[in-house]
């Protein structure tokens, strides 16, 4: 288990976090199987996801000792 990923410090309310239900204190680890190690990797990411506009987007999140795979289907407009 490793110490990499990114806290999730806050939620929106109607945002991407909200939507998948994430919880302060989540530890985002991947997005698309994408590691993202840091903050600087986790934006690098969200903005290949909107270039890309995917049906769906997966983030593997950890929460305590258990491991989550998350998958929100945005809304694009």
């Amino acid at each position: 288990q490793s110490d990499r990923g990114v806290i999730v410090e806050s939620v929106s309310r109607g945002g991407w976090a909200a939507l998948a239900r994430m919880q302060v204190g989540d530890i985002i680890l991947a997005v698309d199987g994408q590691d993202v190690p840091n903050v600087d990797a986790l934006a690098a990411r969200m903005k290949d996801v909107l270039a890309r506009k995917p049906a769906a987007v997966v983030f593997q999140v950890r929460r305590g000792i258990r491991t989550l795979f998350i998958e929100i289907k945005p809304s694009w407009r």
